[in-house]
Order: structure tokens, then sequence, then C-alpha cells
């Protein structure tokens, strides 16, 4: 997320998204209030698995038992969106999506989509 703010500031003239998934958002959610502060009309898809996805992805490619990922207790994103000032939306249906994200892209100002996905979901990537 603090890369997009940048890359925001840099550019605002440019439609600016970032993609991330809950641990990571949990990492940086503080910059919702930067994303404010600054007017950043800054765009967040976040990918909710409560899981801790590439420390799952890096045990599941070794073959490993997973262990020490599981995040069940994630705290509501919406309500901690709003608590910055920032419009949310939560979806957990493939149908939701289209309407889900032209909502985000015609609102003016920073807005999280929250994309609740299976646990069992991963970059499908062989190594």
């Amino acid at each position: 997320m603090p890369a997009a703010i940048g890359v925001k500031i840099a550019a605002p003239e440019k439609q600016t998204i970032v993609v991330c998934g809950d641990s990571a958002f949990q990492m940086t959610n503080n910059e919702l209030s930067t994303m404010v502060e600054q007017g950043c009309d800054v765009k967040i898809v976040l990918l909710n698995n409560r899981t801790l996805g590439m420390v799952c992805e890096l045990q599941r490619i070794a073959k490993r038992h997973k262990f020490a990922v599981a995040l069940p207790d994630t705290p509501d994103f919406g309500k901690l969106a709003d608590a910055f000032g920032v419009k949310s939306r939560r979806i957990s249906q493939d149908a939701d999506m289209a309407d889900a994200i032209a909502e985000m892209l015609a609102y003016d100002g920073p807005y999280l989509l929250e994309c609740v996905v299976s646990e069992a979901e991963n970059s499908k990537v062989n190594m």
C-alpha cells in the first residue's frame, strides 16, 4: 500500500489499484490514514483467505505440512476502513465481482474492496 500511495502522488491522474492479501493488508492498514489525509484516490483489492498466503504457498511447494499460517480471527476490514473514513465493500461470490469493481472504480476517493476467497486458493504455480 505504501508504494501505491507513492505512485498516486507521483501520477495523480492515473488510476491506481493495489492488490494485497489479508496478512499484507494487516501489516500496512495504517496507510489508510495516509490515503485519506493526502487525498489519494487509491483502490485496494483485498484477497481475504484468512491465511498467511506466501508462507502457506512456500510450505505447499516444499511439500511441507501447513504450520502457523491460519488467520481465523482477522478483523472486520470494512469496519476498519470505515474507522479511517475509507469506503468499502465485501463480496464473497464471483457473481458480485463485476458490480463491485464498477462501484469501486466509480467512487472518488480511497476504496477497499474485500474479496473473501477460499483458504484453499493459491497461485497454482508449479515449481
